[in-house]
């Protein structure tokens, strides 16, 4: 499909066999997922596995790469050569149980010392 009508066709054709896979299987799963899924698997122009030599394998993150397979080798590599983790992802984040910063989670709210006192004072009155 990929290689005669290209991408796009390709895309869609991943999105309906995964479609079809799982509801033979008798998983519903929101069609926005799986276009999501495949969407990610071409968004380069190529047709990319989800597996850890593809988009997996490609994360920047210690954390996320070894959440999916591989666990040991992952983090004792990360350990032995030093690398770093900045903890920016969602895989990451749930990993360690620190908050995602998406949806409510991105939301970062923050107070002026002088307001604070201000409102404490008027709440004390």
């Amino acid at each position: 499909m990929y290689k005669i009508f290209g991408v796009e066709a390709a895309r869609n054709t991943l999105a309906n066999e995964i479609m079809s896979t799982l509801e033979q299987q008798g998983i519903s799963v929101s069609p926005r997922h799986i276009l999501l899924l495949a969407d990610a698997m071409t968004h380069s122009g190529e047709i990319k596995n989800v597996g850890r030599h593809g988009l997996t394998g490609e994360k920047k993150s210690v954390f996320a790469k070894a959440a999916y397979e591989e666990t040991v080798k992952h983090l004792i590599n990360a350990a032995a050569f030093g690398e770093l983790d900045p903890m920016k992802g969602v895989t990451e984040s749930i990993l360690v149980g620190k908050q995602i910063s998406l949806g409510t989670g991105i939301v970062k709210l923050a107070i002026k010392k002088e307001d604070l006192s201000k409102i404490s004072r008027k709440n004390n009155q």
